[in-house]
């Protein structure tokens, strides 16, 4: 989470003013009633006198938050009370959402903020801050529409004061894009992506992190030109940059570290891990230990882990991402299932059969009937599922998940024929164990022409097809019904069917 601060390049309007404010009173202007007690329902002038006494970065003492959990909804701040108390709601309703405790948290944001709304405009820069606080807070609770307003109020603000290219919006654009993302709208991800990219070109400086990392349009032309050399150092400056820089180039400087070592081709597994733990680090001390904004960076680290086969290192990072997948987005988000996924491999990588297959089935239970936009993800899960099931000779299971795949492929758009070949390849291979498991008298190129049909008839109607009666007969049902399972599974439909053309439809046809 972002810290408030009120005294931030965000706020520079109000630069000059935030001095003469937080200095113009050391004391409240209301008086603490006296003889207050946590059975008494405690009042915001009380609260605010109170908390005059409160040092950051302490834990709030007992009576503190007692008269906290006492304080009603009602009321507001007085007006009479100074920016120095309002500055220290802000982070104590920070230290109270970094304790876990959401409601007092968002309680104290709530009422700081309409404080400094009602006392400046709504649409000052000063807001900011707060807003962005209140959108991590309200992420935390698992309102995301709310989040996304709050985000979405504080771009409108930017834009009125400052137009809709300046560099602040970039901080904004970063979380929504990894919110969008999380939420399964890539396209709205995608959007804010591109919008981050493009305020960090109109902001090329000399010397700048853009200057370092952006030379056209896309992070990954650095490195699909061919300029692996220059992206290490870029990397190297980056990262210099982060530690010395503070406010929003410090945040926005961030977002760009985790594609860059994804993109790079030159790097080292153990520089990626080293720079993605650094990255980690920041994220952890910006946003806390438990934000959504740290799901892409663990899954990457697990992912290197898992590549140097250091599986007992990629499970708990996994285990940490699934927790937090859960608790923001719930249990049938699709990001859940790239994380089944990985679980899944390394329980298949340690020859924990069940444990992967327990994985893969949760995965798909999720992403079925969203296999359009998941496909890429759904494939490994299906070519996981298939090996095992071929080890343990569970053909049937086998085949099933073969036919999901090849018609999943078939979906696809721009699949090389190559991949479907092998693939139809794979399942003719487990159509044959099938065949030969059902202990027929004849083989199906041993009979006749009707008798093939009626073969071809009874196969089609088991995979929900409606070829009509297997009676051997070739009507319109039956030539409809081969055409649909020929297009399922990528195979050319036959201009005239003969006793060839049904055989290489049986060669794929599970009986």
């Amino acid at each position: 989470m972002m810290t408030t601060q009120f005294s931030s390049p965000l706020g520079k309007r109000h630069a000059r003013l935030w001095p003469i404010l937080l200095g113009a009173s050391l004391f409240l202007c209301v008086q603490m009633t006296p003889g207050w007690s946590a059975t008494d329902a405690a009042t915001w002038e009380e609260f605010a006198t109170a908390l005059s006494s409160w040092k950051e970065g302490s834990t709030p003492d007992q009576p503190l938050e007692k008269m906290l959990d006492a304080l009603k909804m009602t009321g507001s701040l007085p007006d009479r009370v100074t920016v120095q108390v309002v500055f220290k709601t802000f982070r104590l309703a920070h230290a109270e959402q970094r304790a876990g405790y959401l409601e007092r948290s968002e309680l104290l944001y709530t009422k700081a903020f309409h404080w400094l709304e009602n006392r400046y405009s709504p649409d000052d820069m000063i807001l900011l801050d707060p807003l962005i606080e209140l959108s991590s807070l309200w992420l935390a609770k698992g309102d995301h529409s709310r989040a996304i307003q709050a985000l979405n109020r504080g771009l409108r603000i930017i834009e009125k004061n400052d137009g809709e290219s300046h560099l602040f919006a970039t901080v904004i654009h970063e979380r929504l894009a990894t919110l969008y993302a999380h939420m399964g709208k890539p396209a709205l991800a995608e959007h804010h992506e591109k919008q981050l990219l493009y305020l960090w070109q109109q902001a090329n400086k000399p010397n700048s992190i853009v200057t370092a990392v952006i030379e056209k349009d896309q992070l990954a032309w650095l490195w699909q030109g061919g300029k692996d050399d220059s992206a290490m150092t870029h990397i190297a400056k980056i990262m210099a940059i982060l530690t010395k820089n503070n406010g929003p180039y410090r945040e926005a400087g961030i977002s760009l570290m985790l594609p860059l070592v994804r993109h790079s081709a030159t790097m080292k597994d153990e520089e990626k891990i080293r720079a993605l733990k650094d990255y980690l680090l920041e994220r952890e001390n910006t946003l806390g230990d438990k934000h959504p904004g740290l799901i892409s960076v663990l899954l990457e680290l697990a992912h290197l882990h898992q590549k140097r086969g250091e599986l007992s290192l990629a499970f708990p990072l996994l285990h940490r991402s699934l927790q937090l997948v859960n608790e923001f987005f719930g249990q049938n988000h699709p990001g859940i299932a790239q994380i089944y996924l990985d679980l899944a491999e390394n329980h298949r990588l340690l020859q924990q059969d069940e444990e992967a297959l327990s994985f893969y089935g949760r995965a798909t239970a999720i992403l079925r009937g969203r296999s359009g936009e998941y496909g890429t993800i759904l494939l490994p899960i299906l070519a996981g599922q298939t090996s095992i099931y071929k080890k343990r000779n569970q053909i049937v299971q086998a085949e099933q998940s073969q036919m999901e795949t090849l018609t999943l492929l078939v979906q696809t758009p721009h699949t090389p024929a190559s991949v479907l070949e092998a693939a139809q390849t794979e399942h003719k291979e487990l159509v044959a164990l099938l065949r030969q498991k059902e202990n027929a008298p004849e083989q199906p190129e041993t009979l006749k022409f009707k008798a093939l049909v009626a073969l071809m008839q009874r196969d089609l109607a088991h995979t929900g097809l409606d070829p009509g009666p297997a009676d051997g007969d070739l009507g319109s049902k039956t030539v409809k019904a081969m055409h649909d399972f020929a297009k399922r599974i990528g195979l050319p439909a036959s201009a005239t069917i003969t006793k060839q053309s049904i055989l290489r439809l049986l060669e794929q046809l599970p009986p």
